[in-house]
């Protein structure tokens, strides 16, 4: 059983150049706390909700500028993106994905097909496929 089943396809991504207002945003209409970093369709990092809050200075939320713009609109992702994050190819078992995520000490895997984004693999995935394995019925029906 391969992670396509189990990955969220067509995630919401970022650019490097984006901003940090931008990538907030897009976490908190897609309720996800993860977006891969894609520049001229290729993979170059993963920001998380925990990178802009560990690396955001403490009163950005409220500080302006003097024309002001929010300091979240002039910060970018890049300088707060992991770099080299994770990936497994789209044929890699469930198995050796939650082996992958274990030994990289990380919350999910990028999912490459061809060198191209096609999904992300959280251990909230990981779990549905362990909780489906030991069930007649798909734990959640809405993955396509």
């Amino acid at each position: 059983m391969d992670v396509r089943r189990y990955m969220t396809r067509n995630p919401v991504i970022v650019g490097p150049n984006d901003s940090i207002r931008k990538a907030r945003l897009l976490m908190r209409q897609g309720h996800v706390r993860r977006l891969p970093v894609v520049e001229d369709r290729r993979v170059v990092g993963i920001v998380t909700d925990r990178d802009i809050w560990e690396r955001s200075p403490a009163t950005s939320s409220e500080q302006q500028d003097t024309d002001g713009s929010d300091l979240a609109d002039h910060l970018r992702v890049m300088g707060m993106m992991t770099l080299r994050p994770v990936t497994i190819p789209v044929t890699t078992s469930v198995v050796e994905a939650a082996r992958r995520m274990r030994e990289s000490r990380v919350g999910s895997l990028l999912v490459l097909e061809e060198g191209a984004l096609v999904g992300i693999l959280t251990k909230s995935d990981l779990i549905d496929a362990l909780l489906e394995g030991y069930s007649a019925a798909p734990v959640n029906a809405s993955r396509s």
